[in-house]
């Protein structure tokens, strides 16, 4: 009696080994590489996990209870994959989205430079969260006559310096923000003189299944607006009003789905409603 007991507990510890092992080879496996989108990898994990699930288990059930264990479970989870769409979803891949956000300092009165410039532009956004993991960097232009873009510097160095400029920008903070009206990139730099264009560019993955919900539109807001921001300690001392432009774009898959921008003359800080364009 005692030794079917015994047989019996081994059997059962055999099995729950066995389904143990399998289910922490597949979350390593999509926490090292993520999880498959395809046929060829989603058998690939499920071979793995059952391979050394299997192995496991046999050490401990009787010969072939361990392997059962194994194969019944990996067929469950394909079926339930393939033909359920539970509680994964193959063919969504994650989605490509790129941002493009742009302050102009066009001039002022004193055309002076603008000095511990702090920019908020708005972030891809889902139902006012960050759509995805943010990759980024900036860039520093200038406008020539003929409304061409020159490449002044960018995180690597200088490039070609023009106009008043003789010096590396400079970049003090940058970082990530949420407010009510959505999430917000976020930048501190030393100095924007007139005809300057700072720049911040990105991109962002999202999966497949929320791809058309991505925007750059302020959140709780029906109309197409974005908001943007700009402000200085000595424009709040001094009243100081200029002329500038925001523009914000968003594409997808290297194709521009929104863009957003607005154009003042002699304003002040703070925060500024963006109107869809595109």
């Amino acid at each position: 009696m005692k030794r079917k007991l015994s047989k019996r507990f081994r059997s059962i510890i055999g099995i729950l080994l066995t389904l143990g092992v399998f289910a922490f080879i597949l979350l390593a496996l999509n926490s090292w590489l993520g999880w498959p989108t395809s046929l060829l990898t989603l058998a690939g994990m499920l071979g793995i996990a059952w391979f050394i699930s299997m192995f496991a288990g046999e050490q401990l059930t009787p010969p072939g209870l361990g392997t059962t264990a194994a194969s019944c479970l990996a067929v469950a989870l394909a079926v339930s994959i393939i033909g359920f769409g539970v509680p994964w979803r193959l063919g969504e891949e994650d989605v490509r989205f790129d941002y493009r956000a742009m302050f102009i300092y066009w001039e002022s009165e004193d055309n002076e430079p603008l000095d511990n410039l702090y920019l908020r532009f708005p972030a891809s956004q889902i139902e006012n969260e960050f759509a995805g993991e943010i990759f980024g960097s900036w860039e520093l232009y200038y406008v020539e006559d003929n409304g061409d873009f020159t490449l002044q510097a960018n995180v690597n160095g200088i490039v070609n310096l023009r106009g008043a400029r003789s010096s590396q920008l400079g970049i003090y903070t940058s970082g990530v923000e949420n407010s009510s009206r959505g999430p917000a990139l976020t930048w501190n730099i030393d100095q924007l003189y007139p005809r300057e264009v700072f720049m911040d560019y990105g991109w962002t993955w999202v999966l497949g299944e929320k791809v058309d919900a991505v925007t750059l539109r302020a959140y709780g807001i029906q109309e197409d607006w974005s908001r943007a921001y700009w402000y200085t300690l000595k424009a709040e001392q001094e009243n100081k009003r200029i002329d500038f432009s925001f523009a914000v774009d968003i594409f997808r898959e290297n194709t521009l789905i929104e863009r957003y921008e607005v154009t003042w003359e002699n304003e002040d800080f703070g925060w500024y409603f963006l109107s869809r364009t595109v």
